[in-house]
């Protein structure tokens, strides 16, 4: 112990040289690269500008996969929706208004029967010059009958107004108004405002109460046309 060392054969250990990969190895790592980030990184760099008009086709969108998050305001116009595609079930209860409906949009073929009530037919919008066709079949003739006045608060009165023979009637009411001028009143209440008959009515029927001292009437107009 304590004596010197003795080097190896040959002087110093020479260090070893580490030996440098193949053209084959470089290439396989290259190409493991590529498999491991490639594909995120070619993902975060594709946006609409890098994708060929047209080449997203029907068939290659997941079914679902375009919501109406996803769609800019106009960019479906009339031009790009199938014919029938949109029917009653997939529109919105008042999604539709007046505006949104072009002149002339809405013809008799697209309205179902008995859509159109009373109730959703604005006081004054059909008068005659607005009805015609098959639907007059000749000239429309307006019955109107007035209740005997009234005397004191709490009267009652019922009134008829009744097509002439060989006529139907398409429209009626009924109504309190004063003797003097006809005007409408609020001061009574109207109980029964009906076309009569229930089947093919040929009249109409009113009744009501006045709430008032002062004198009123009740009215009842019937509309009718050839039967």
């Amino acid at each position: 112990m304590g004596g010197p060392v003795s080097e190896p054969k040959g002087g110093k250990q020479m260090a070893r040289r580490i030996k440098p990969p193949s053209p084959a190895m470089i290439v396989a790592l290259i190409a493991l690269f590529v498999a491991i980030g490639g594909v995120g990184y070619a993902a975060s760099k594709i946006d609409t500008e890098d994708i060929k008009s047209q080449a997203v086709t029907k068939p290659k969108i997941a079914k679902k996969a375009v919501t109406t998050g996803k769609l800019d305001r106009g960019a479906v116009e009339t031009g790009k929706i199938g014919g029938e595609a949109v029917r009653s079930g997939k529109i919105r209860d008042g999604a539709v208004k007046a505006d949104d409906l072009q002149d002339q949009g809405v013809t008799t073929g697209k309205i179902a029967d008995q859509a159109v009530t009373m109730d959703k037919i604005a006081d004054g919008s059909v008068n005659s010059q607005k009805l015609s066709g098959d639907f007059l079949q000749g000239p429309v003739n307006v019955v109107e009958e007035v209740s005997a006045p009234t005397a004191a608060a709490t009267d009652t009165r019922v009134v008829e107004a009744n097509c002439p023979a060989g006529q139907r009637l398409i429209a009626g009411g009924a109504g309190w108004t004063t003797t003097a001028d006809n005007r409408s009143t609020v001061n009574g209440i109207l109980r029964v405002s009906r076309p009569i008959p229930a089947a093919n009515p040929t009249g109409w029927q009113a009744s009501g109460q006045v709430e008032t001292n002062l004198v009123r009437q009740l009215r009842a107009y019937a509309i009718c046309i050839p039967a």
